[in-house]
């Protein structure tokens, strides 16, 4: 009698208090531009529903000084606001004209806390902005992760406008890539006049596809100039509602990044999506390459070897558990049984390269391949691949070549031994069924590849380490 009574009152306590949002704290932090008391700064606190409210920065023509801090806190205007009610943060900012020159801030850092049930819940971080506002700009936060936005879209709404007078040429093509959290991906490109237009302004997804896909769900966004090199200064990713409407997805002002032919993306916007896997009949290897070609040339096959490059794919699956990760996320069924439980499997390019492979080994090209996982049927899903390698094989060069001679340019480029810049690098899964899913994905790696056997190697794959656990 006493256990139920005990079990009773404790049930009674834990509904007393409704999961309402009591207030709001939003930390802001200036990096090394002030800001200055004639300009204007706030946060824009914005619901699901559309509305949203603001609290000033500077009141009263207070300045904020540069690397400092300052908290506002925001009492909900309306009744009962839950967590999934809190859509995003918005930094707006104005130029103040007080010294007869237009002021420019540095945004560092926002933070947001929601309090709920007396106590503190963070909702949104990041320290590590580095943007700088600038006339009347204004910066967005991703949704938070909390947010219960549940608008679909199919990709081609998904746009991004340009900012900034630095415009790429008309006759260069820009291409976007949308990737989703559980893998699904969608590439396209306008040429010329897309900067013109007045309802997609900006490069955006030009899909055919009737696939449709949360706004939620995105996790990664990259942009590419080909044909030409200029500065982007800042952009915006934009989409568009069924009903319509058009919402800013995420900003990013003044990040002026170099675009001279590769990739830029985003700061990852979610993981991966945690999952058990499904059954693999392929990988698929896509390999970014950077200004410096990887060098591949229809050589005699005597002298293919020694003056052209190569490289070297593997993969592996983890076979012995560490005191980072649980003994069912190592070993269990979930890595197949008929793998060795001795040694590391290796998945890795049997033939010569580059055979099996296609694309473009250029400057800025990509080149990729398929390598069958499976010897039959399937025995590995898509969380048991660990980490991957790529690793250089150098083309020499030297004085072997019996057709060198003093004036032939070609042949004093293969005098030398050859540097490959390896910029990114995909990796996907071919599954028994459905659609091809990425694994792994990084667009950023830019790494130098100067020496014979110097070799790159990722971190473990986010399908690895947020795999389901295996139900009893």
């Amino acid at each position: 009698m006493m256990t139920s009574t005990i079990a009773l009152l404790a049930i009674g306590k834990m509904t007393t208090h409704a999961p309402y949002i009591e207030k709001i704290d939003v930390t802001v932090t200036t990096g090394a531009d002030d800001l200055r008391g004639d300009s204007g700064a706030m946060v824009v606190l914005g619901y699901s529903d559309s509305r949203h409210q603001i609290g000033a920065l500077n009141p009263r023509g207070a300045s904020l000084g540069s690397n400092s801090s300052k908290t506002i806190t925001i009492t909900p205007n309306v009744p009962n606001l839950t967590l999934g009610d809190l859509e995003r943060i918005r930094v707006d900012f104005s130029s103040g004209k007080g010294t007869g020159f237009d002021d420019h801030w540095s945004l560092q850092g926002v933070k947001v806390t929601a309090t709920v049930g007396g106590n503190e819940v963070p909702i949104y971080s990041n320290d590590n902005l580095g943007m700088h506002l600038m006339y009347t700009q204004h910066w967005s936060s991703p949704f938070f992760r909390s947010a219960a936005v549940n608008d679909v879209v199919n990709p081609s709404e998904i746009y991004a406008t340009i900012e900034g007078g630095d415009m790429p040429p008309s006759n260069s093509n820009v291409l976007m890539d949308l990737e989703t959290e559980d893998g699904l991906s969608w590439q396209g490109d306008l040429q010329g006049s897309m900067f013109a237009r007045t309802d997609y302004p900006g490069a955006r997804v030009e899909s055919r596809t009737t696939d449709k896909i949360s706004v939620r769900a995105i996790r990664a966004i990259r942009l590419k100039c080909e044909n030409a090199s200029w500065n982007l200064r800042g952009v915006r990713f934009n989409y568009k509602t069924s009903r319509g409407e058009i919402k800013e997805l995420v900003s990013y002002n003044e990040i002026n990044v170099p675009m001279n032919g590769g990739w830029w993306e985003t700061p990852i916007l979610k993981a991966f999506k945690r999952s058990a896997g499904v059954p693999v009949k392929g990988l698929i290897v896509e390999v970014l390459t950077g200004a410096d070609d990887l060098r591949r040339l229809n050589l005699p096959p005597d002298q293919d070897a020694h003056y052209s490059s190569k490289v070297d794919i593997k993969i592996a699956t983890p076979l012995l558990p560490t005191p980072r990760y649980p003994n069912w996320l190592m070993n269990s069924n979930y890595v197949r049984h008929s793998i060795s439980q001795t040694q590391p499997l290796v998945l890795q390019d049997g033939d010569e390269f580059p055979q099996g492979w296609t694309g473009r080994f250029g400057s800025w090209g990509k080149f990729q391949k398929v390598f069958l996982a499976t010897g039959g049927d399937p025995y590995f899903i898509s969380s048991d691949f660990s980490n991957m390698a790529i690793q250089f094989k150098q083309g020499q060069g030297g004085n072997l070549l019996p057709t060198k001679s003093s004036g032939g340019g070609i042949i004093q480029g293969l005098m030398q031994s050859d540097q490959w810049d390896l910029h990114g690098v995909i990796v996907s899964i071919v599954g028994t069924t459905g659609p091809i899913h990425r694994i792994y994905s990084n667009f950023a790696i830019n790494q130098r590849m100067s020496s014979d056997g110097q070799t790159w190697k990722s971190k473990n794959f986010e399908t690895l380490l947020l795999r389901a656990r295996p139900r009893n």
